[in-house]
This record gives C-alpha cells, sequence and structure tokens, in this order.
C-alpha cells in the first residue's frame, strides 16, 4: 500500500469499540479500501474487537486509549454492564427506564448503570496522537463516538482531526442519564458550529419508564440515538479539503447511508473541476454511478405545475368543491348528455383491447428494476436499490405513467 494509496483509502475511525463494533456500514465489495481505526480504554477487550474485525479485508488498527478533551489522570466509574461505564456519573433515575433486550430480558438503566468502581485513568487527545505518531496517524475521513456522554468532550479536543473529518456518527442522548452530560440539542449546536448538516437518526432506542406484564407492553418513549452529520460539498470548497480525493470519499459516505443524489453531486463537481479517476475500486464505482445517471430525465411535477396561485389558495375553500362550469353547462343539456354518454363509452368499448396491450407492456417495463437499480444492488448497496425503486415506482403511479 503506498502512502498515496493510503491517503485515498476511507479512514473510519470508531471510539469506544468495546465489542469491535464500529458506525459504517460494511460493504464487503470496498471493504479493501477502508482502514478501520478502533479506540477503547480497556485493554482487555482488545483482542474481541480484533477477532470481530479479522475477516475484514480492510487494514485494522487498534489503540487502547481512553480519550478525552485533554491529557490528565480523571475517575472513571465502572458500572455493572460495563458498556455504559463512563467520565460521568451515571443518575438514579426516579423513572426505571428499561427496554425488552432481544436476548430475552428488561434492560434496565437503573440497575445496569450501578457503580461496581471508581478508578483513576490517564486520558489523551486525538489531537495529541496526531502530533505525537506524526506521519504514523491516518486522520479520519469518518468518526463515529459512542463514549456514554462523553462525546463532545472526545470533540473539544479533537479540533484539528474534527476539521479534517467528512462526516461523523454520536450517540446522543434526549434524557439525562448521567450528571452533567450534554444532550442532543447540545450535540446539534455545536455540530452546527463546526460546518456539519444533520442528517437523520440511523439508530434510535425506545425505552419505557413504567414497568408492565408483557402481555400489556406498548411504545415507549425515544431516549437516545445515533445522530448522523455529514459535510456538505460547498462547505469543502471552503476548506483545504477541496480537492478530488475527498470529493470521492464524500460521495462514497453519503451513497453508504443511502443518499444517491447528494453522492451524484460531489461526482459533478470533480468532473466539472477536475477529471473523474479510476485511481480505486470505489472511484470506478462512483464515475459508473455518475454516468448511468445522465441516462434518467423523467422529474416529478411541480407544486406549480398542478395548482396556479389561485387554484392553490382555493384548495381549502368551501366553494372549491363546486362543480366546475362545464359540468353545469352538461347539466343544463337534459336528455343529450345521455346521447353523448352513449356515444362516449361505445367509442371506450371499440379501442379499449388495444389500448389494454399497450397499457400492460409499458406497465411490465415500468416495473422492472432501471439500469442504476440494478448496479446498485450490483455493488452491494441493497437498501438503497430498493428504496430508488419504491420512489420512482409512486412517482411513476401519481404521474399517470402507472
Amino acid at each position: 500500500m503506498t502512502n498515496q494509496t493510503n491517503k485515498d483509502y476511507i479512514s473510519l475511525h470508531h471510539i469506544g469499540s468495546r465489542g469491535g463494533s464500529r458506525s459504517f456500514p460494511i460493504n464487503t465489495k470496498f471493504e479493501h479500501e477502508m482502514i478501520n481505526v478502533l479506540y477503547d480504554a480497556d485493554p482487555d477487550c482488545l483482542q474481541q474487537a480484533k477477532k470481530v474485525n479479522q475477516q475484514l479485508k480492510s487494514k485494522l488498527i487498534i489503540y487502547p486509549y481512553c480519550l478525552s478533551n485533554k491529557k490528565e489522570f480523571v475517575e472513571f466509574y465502572i458500572t455493572y454492564d460495563p458498556n455504559l461505564s463512563s467520565f460521568y456519573k451515571p443518575k438514579k433515575m426516579s423513572l426505571d427506564y428499561y427496554y425488552f433486550s432481544h436476548a430475552g430480558y428488561d434492560y434496565n438503566f437503573n440497575e445496569s448503570s450501578k457503580i461496581e468502581k471508581v478508578i483513576n485513568v490517564e486520558t489523551t487527545t486525538l489531537d495529541i496522537l496526531l502530533d505525537e505518531k506524526k506521519t504514523d496517524f491516518i486522520m479520519p475521513d469518518f468518526l463515529s463516538l459512542d463514549t456514554q456522554g462523553s462525546e463532545l468532550k472526545i470533540l473539544d479536543g479533537s479540533s484539528i482531526c474534527l476539521e479534517n473529518t467528512l462526516a461523523v456518527v454520536l450517540e446522543t442522548e434526549f434524557i439525562e442519564f448521567y450528571e452533567n452530560q450534554p444532550c442532543f440539542d447540545d450535540v446539534l449546536k455545536y455540530m452546527k458550529k463546526k460546518g456539519f448538516d444533520f442528517i437523520r437518526f440511523t439508530n434510535t432506542v425506545e425505552q419505557n419508564a413504567y414497568n408492565y406484564p408483557v402481555e400489556i407492553r406498548s411504545r415507549g418513549r425515544i431516549t437516545d440515538a445515533d445522530a448522523l452529520f455529514i459535510r456538505s460539498p460547498e462547505y469543502l470548497e471552503k476548506t483545504l479539503r477541496n480537492n478530488l480525493s475527498s470529493y470521492y470519499k464524500l460521495s462514497f459516505i453519503y451513497i453508504s447511508f443511502d443518499m444517491l443524489e447528494s453522492a451524484l453531486e460531489c461526482v459533478k463537481k470533480i468532473d466539472e473541476k477536475w477529471k473523474l479517476s479510476n485511481h480505486l475500486e470505489y472511484y470506478k464505482f462512483l464515475n459508473e454511478v455518475y454516468e448511468c445517471s445522465k441516462k434518467f430525465t423523467i422529474y416529478p411535477k411541480k407544486f406549480s405545475d398542478k395548482y396556479t396561485v389561485e387554484e392553490s389558495h382555493l384548495r381549502y375553500a368551501i366553494h372549491s368543491h363546486r362543480k366546475s362550469s362545464l359540468r353545469v353547462f352538461l347539466c343544463q343539456l337534459g336528455p343529450l348528455t345521455k346521447i353523448m354518454r352513449l356515444i362516449r363509452d361505445k367509442a371506450i368499448l371499440f379501442g379499449i383491447s388495444f389500448r389494454n396491450l399497450i397499457i400492460n407492456f409499458k406497465l411490465i417495463e415500468n416495473l422492472k428494476k432501471t439500469e442504476m437499480e440494478i448496479l446498485l444492488e450490483k455493488n452491494n448497496f441493497h437498501s438503497l436499490s430498493e428504496i430508488v425503486y419504491t420512489n420512482r415506482i409512486k412517482i411513476y403511479k401519481s404521474n399517470g405513467i402507472l
């Protein structure tokens, strides 16, 4: 792997990787062009993280560091479930929030977050690691954090790395489970200030506050979620990352999170500013998607195509439901309307068979997968292909194509 190729590979950093997982979708077709960088403060879990990822073709780097906003010794709360351990002290909640685990038991926060011991740990920051490891440290293109409330603290110590990062996934809470922890509104303001657009929640957790028998369980409230933030192509133009490689990386990140149009916009900017490159497999794939997109020309109708200003204002008015002037005129004709209907019906019967053949043929053709949808499936973007297909059929139906 040359240094240049190493820079063009997409580096995926995940902080809080006790189980060896990451937040970026795994696509085995392009995994060999990814660099998987995992962090966890507990050295005992590093072998598990290595084992979980050993089948992947990405380059794997595991760092045994406890990350925060500066280098110091701090108290760290080890909880009954180690996954809830944090710099922040778990609160004793007045309502015992829980969710029903897939393993078949209730997962209660008050019980699982019980403090077993408090230890002193030495923290460091991403920017310090960058300085200490020099060229051996690979800057993050994608950064995800699952650290039980300390996500913003870690980002505060990662200003240089965060400036380089194209997308971030953070675990966020809507309830303060830990003392003085930042919640989603704090995260949203912080990330906006750093130049990231909030995209969506990639995963949400619903918990209930009242424990009832299994026969009468229903839905709870969203208590926490993984929030996805991505930089826009327009934002890149104002940064040091205004280069061909960054736009390809950003495009692949977008398409990995089912955002085809944004991915295409990135490649379009490459085509306008530089020249499309086939340097890597994911470059070639994105070029192919971009060229394929040019074959499609059907757009849905706009609101202005359907309604004039007057019609728009009349949609909810009482008199908008009155009979049209043509219908009123036909009603005034009396018996003549029956003759006109008879002529119309005969004309319909005369041409219906031939027209049905044409309609059925078009229907079958339109229901088939398009070249774009097949291309996405072929490259393991199955969910995106299904989204594109479903949206296309909906638009065809609403525009009378189906």
